[in-house]
């Protein structure tokens, strides 16, 4: 995929180049040392203190409430560890009850999430690329988006039932609308000299849209989706919790109702680690995908 930040160097006269002025080493930003190290371990290992304090503040408090409904955090810990990762070697330590219900939550969680993407991106080309027709989708989208994603949940289960179908369509249509808008302001926003020196290239439409057009707007539907993964594992956790006869949400019910409430915190910390691994895994993602994008910044 070609840069929108090449194609401008290319297309750019040399007249128009500016050259380029140091940054005084007095006026930088003093950094932290990384001695080498990967910036995503940078930004771990900064993040570490602010945990142990909010450990030892929900140990004080577990301590000093001295309820089951607070234990404390040795105690989830060990429940924590028993549930989710007392499996065999060949399970890669993976117990059979993750595999049962993390499986599946993970399952409906990326379905929902890509097919939610998918349509919100080409959804977004679509209605971009006609003014007329955005003209008309606007009303339309905005209502979706002020339409709460958690109300539609008895409409889910009226039309497709329990199954998996459900929570698929339920993770989709809380996921389409941050990338749609995102789509279509990103590509209506684009910067309009690139689009001229992609045209003058005389490409293809398809070549045209896919080399110049989305690249341009990619960092606005990056964004669009990032929001997106957000709610969907928020609508996997509701639509499980609520409508699922499987799934990390249906154990976190189950031990609620059994009044195990060790094992509801076991399972509300076994969903957290799913959301924060998919979200460090799309991080990633973004970042190998958009690099361009970091370099460019970085030079201007």
């Amino acid at each position: 995929m070609t840069a929108p930040s090449q194609i401008r160097s290319r297309a750019l006269p040399a007249r128009d180049a500016q050259p380029r002025t140091s940054v005084p080493s007095g006026s930088r930003k003093p950094t932290l040392p990384s001695a080498g190290l990967p910036q995503w371990l940078i930004t771990f290992l900064a993040g570490i203190p602010l945990v142990v304090v909010l450990g030892i503040v929900w140990n004080l408090i577990s301590n000093a409430m001295d309820t089951p409904f607070v234990p404390t955090l040795g105690t989830i810990g060990r429940r924590f560890f028993d549930d989710w990762f007392s499996g065999p070697a060949s399970q890669l330590f993976l117990s059979q009850k993750l595999l049962d219900n993390g499986g599946p939550t993970v399952a409906r969680l990326l379905i929902g999430w890509t097919t939610g993407v998918a349509i919100g991106i080409i959804g977004g080309v679509v209605i971009a690329r006609f003014a007329a027709l955005r003209d008309m989708a606007m009303p339309l989208i905005r209502l979706g988006m002020s339409t709460p994603s958690p109300a539609l949940l008895p409409v889910a289960i009226a039309f497709f039932g329990l199954g998996t179908s459900m929570k698929v369509f339920f993770i989709a249509f809380g996921t389409i609308w941050p990338v749609l808008t995102n789509t279509i302001a990103g590509l209506a926003n684009s910067d309009q000299y690139v689009l001229n020196s992609g045209r003058s290239l005389i490409l293809g439409k398809w070549l045209y849209m896919t080399e110049v057009l989305i690249p341009q707007a990619s960092p606005q539907i990056m964004s669009g989706i990032r929001v997106g993964s957000n709610a969907a594992i928020l609508l996997i956790a509701v639509a499980e919790l609520y409508a699922s006869k499987s799934g990390i949400g249906f154990v976190i019910v189950e031990t609620q109702r059994n009044f195990d409430l060790v094992g509801t915190w076991s399972g509300i910390y076994i969903l957290c680690l799913i959301g924060v691994l998919f979200n460090a895994l799309f991080a990633a993602f973004e970042h190998r995908l958009m690099r361009w994008h970091y370099r460019s910044r970085s030079i201007s």
